[in-house]
């Protein structure tokens, strides 16, 4: 850090520098309307009321000012800046507490319509914290500077540089007042180029994070590459380097990683009489950590080649291979893996005005590696049946049963047997001012395994879902909606003595209400506007599912209700909230007030 000290005085002079003139410019032009500025005055009150946990007061002052304009002329240089405070104020059960914060900006644009714009900026902010018993103060200062570059190719370059200085001061009346600095500098370079049906893009920065007065710091750099070509709509491909290391230094530990990796992709449709799909990608990446009491390497590489080829509009054949290398220190492994599948698509058939249509799949795979290799089959048959009904009332029905069987076996004698069974039932109304929908499932999956690991796959899960939703709007400036979804699952597993217990398999309910009113004009009142919203949570008893053991009530509660008002420039806005969740019952007010101020 004490190497980048000249770097630092240079540049805070020129922030310094800078800042005076957004102040000059900013008074001096004025009067010639190349500026304007605009802002905003504040007061929050807060009311938050609990009942077993600490009552909160609050008083908030606050004040926003904002200017924007150009010097001479808006190609040559545009300016602006702001300024905010807030004044806090709390009163809590067990004493009183003050907060203020100060926050300024401002940022210095030259010549930003041209190829070669160049910017300036700084922030500096000021926030502290007071209790009877303890304080906290963080003055935080941040500027930077952006220099880009577009050239008549079309080629765009950017670099910046940005630094920050944080400084956290804590005050405890029993331990004294502790000091933290962090000085960060932050490097950021980008380049875009496309040229052809080649696009290559570069970005890179890198962040020194450094604790002042320790040997702690924080070393992030980042840098990516990217290529890109498509000649054609029927190929194209991407590649994409990337390098990453970070080197962390805390206490008595350190940590250092660096991390580069490649990764390709390949996409081409050729011209064939029957639709053909052919992709692939490479993975290669590379790995070094250290710390102070080791040293690994790793490296890794993958490859895959795949493709997809419409036989006819029922049949679709699928077909991957792929090989992977790992070598970590003095170990290395190779596997590969090479797998092909057969989809099939009935055509709709119409069975009692039904909508009625069947599939099936077959796959194989052969699984290769250093000490094993496993064949593996299986295969997939199931049907849809469907049913839409509309009437003149605009009202819409819809009912669809889904059921599928799925096994699989290998060389390693593990096999499954998966049986998966959906019903729905839906209904719809659309009108001009009122629409309703409900939506009833119930899915049932099953799974039978054996063999090695079989206890991790084998078990049951079923849900019943009931969804219902209304929306009406009761006159031009009011509406009402209204949702309702009750759901009950069942999750089960077979019993594993120490992991998971025989217990397992209960049904759990959860009941969701939400209700809401908005309401434009209230009382005949121009720009006065009232939301209410209310929700209830629940997951007590329900009867068709019976009531689990040693589960937890839950019965959440919230009420809100929302009055906003405009008369000119002055806003006012009222919340009020009653809420009981968890069992901890919550009284919440608040009361805004702003006074917009300057050119709107």
């Amino acid at each position: 850090m004490k190497k980048r000290n000249h770097l630092y005085v240079q540049i805070r002079n020129i922030g310094c520098t800078v800042l005076f003139m957004l102040l000059y410019t900013s008074s001096s032009f004025a009067q010639q309307r190349a500026f304007n500025w605009w802002g905003e005055l504040g007061y929050d009150f807060l009311s938050n009321q609990f009942e077993s946990g600490q009552d909160r007061i609050e008083h908030t002052g606050l004040l926003r000012l904002n200017a924007a304009g150009f010097i001479h002329q808006p190609w040559l240089a545009t300016v602006e800046g702001g300024l905010g405070m807030y004044i806090k104020r709390a009163d809590v059960d067990n004493g009183e507490s003050t907060s203020d914060n100060i926050i300024g900006n401002g940022r210095l644009r030259l010549f930003p319509q041209s190829r070669f714009p160049f910017e300036i900026f700084a922030e500096k902010s000021d926030s502290s914290s007071d209790t009877d018993l303890t304080g906290f103060t963080i003055d935080r200062t941040r500027y930077g500077l952006n220099q880009s570059y577009i050239s008549e190719s079309g080629a765009s370059m950017t670099v910046g540089y940005e630094h920050s200085d944080t400084t956290n001061i804590t005050t405890d009346i029993a331990t004294g007042e502790h000091l933290r600095e962090d000085v960060s500098d932050l490097f950021r370079a980008r380049f875009n180029k496309a040229f052809g049906a080649h696009s290559v893009a570069f970005d890179a920065n890198a962040n020194y994070v450094d604790i002042t007065n320790t040997i702690d710091y924080n070393d992030t750099v980042f840098a990516s590459l990217r290529h890109a070509y498509s000649p054609s709509p029927s190929f194209s491909s991407e590649d994409m380097l990337t390098y990453n290391s970070n080197d962390i230094t805390t206490g008595n530990s350190k940590f250092k990683s660096d991390v580069v990796q490649l990764n390709s992709f390949g996409f081409w449709r050729p011209h064939t009489k029957r639709p053909l799909r052919i992709n692939g990608t490479i993975r290669a990446l590379v790995r070094e950590n250290e710390t102070l009491s080791s040293t690994s390497e790793a490296q890794t590489a993958t490859g895959t080649l795949g493709g997809t080829y419409e036989w006819s509009p029922r049949w679709v054949f699928n077909a991957n291979v792929g090989i992977t290398g790992v070598e970590a220190d003095d170990d290395r492994s190779t596997s590969s893996f090479e797998s092909i599948n057969a989809i099939f698509t009935s055509r709709t058939y119409n069975p009692l005005d039904l909508d009625a249509s069947w599939f099936g799949q077959m796959d194989l795979r052969n699984t290769n590696n250093d000490d094993d290799r496993v064949q593996e089959a299986g295969g997939q048959i199931g049907y849809n049946l469907n049913k839409n009904i509309y009437t003149e009332n605009k009202h819409a029905y819809s009912f669809g049963a889904n059921q599928s069987i799925n096994t699989t076996a290998d060389t390693d004698d593990f096999s499954t047997l998966r049986l998966l069974t959906t019903l729905t039932s839906s209904w719809n109304r659309r009108g001009v001012r009122s629409n309703g929908m409900a939506r009833f499932t119930v899915s049932d999956n099953r799974t039978m395994a054996s063999g090695p690991d079989s206890d991790n796959v084998e078990g049951e899960f079923q849900l019943i879902n009931l969804q219902a939703s209304v929306d009406n709007r009761v006159s031009a400036t009011s509406s009402v909606r209204a949702n309702a979804t009750l759901q009950v699952t069942r999750n089960y597993k077979p019993e594993i003595p120490g992991l998971i217990d025989s217990g397992n398999g209960e049904w759990t309910p959860t009941s969701t209400v939400d209700l809401s009113y908005y309401k434009l004009g209230l009382f005949q009142v121009p720009n006065l506007s009232f939301y209410s919203t209310f929700r209830h949570i629940s997951n007590t008893y329900v009867p068709f599912a019976g009531e689990p053991n040693e589960r937890a009530d839950r019965n959440d509660n919230q009420w809100e209700n929302r009055l906003e008002y405009t008369i000119g420039r002055l806003q006012l806005r009222v919340i009020s909230r009653l809420s009981d969740i968890q069992g901890e019952k919550q009284n919440y007010f608040l009361f805004q007030a702003r006074r917009l101020i300057g050119d709107l």
